[in-house]
């Protein structure tokens, strides 16, 4: 999954996209950090601080064969500990607009979301190098 994001500061945790009550990645904004949340359990993905606001960044979230999640930001890794998650990911929203609903643990998340790439398979890493030069051509983004 490779997301291009530009999130901003907000009161709450913001939902960024996913499905209600699982498979939920969220901008942790106390910690600037992304979370992966599926049926309740959120899992830290990348370190505190390495979620910018108010700068486009290239969020990837990839799961290998025995369900690892890795997390790259600008085509770094900053996937901290070993994240895993075997229970199938199913994707019903781009920004959370639930705001104030009792289930909503979660803010909406009101920063701005350019592009969206999802693979069913997963990718090499030279396919995954090439998704970023997309992104970099096509976008203009730095550092990537």
């Amino acid at each position: 999954l490779f997301l291009l994001v530009r999130p901003i500061q907000q009161q709450k945790d913001a939902a960024i996209m996913g499905q209600f009550h699982r498979s939920v990645l969220i901008q942790n904004v106390s910690k600037n950090r992304l979370e992966w949340k599926n049926l309740g359990q959120r899992i830290p993905l990348s370190s505190v601080n390495t979620l910018k606001t108010d700068e486009w960044q290239l969020l990837e979230l990839h799961r290998d064969a025995q369900n690892n999640l890795k997390c790259l930001i600008n085509g770094m890794d900053v996937t901290v500990g070993e994240p895993e998650d075997s229970l199938p990911f199913v994707f019903m929203f781009l920004f959370n607009n639930n705001k104030g609903q009792e289930f909503a643990k979660q803010d909406p998340f009101a920063g701005d979301i350019a592009a969206l790439v999802a693979y069913r398979d997963a990718l090499t890493e030279d396919e995954r190098a090439k998704v970023r030069l997309y992104f970099t051509v096509v976008y203009g983004l730095q550092g990537q």
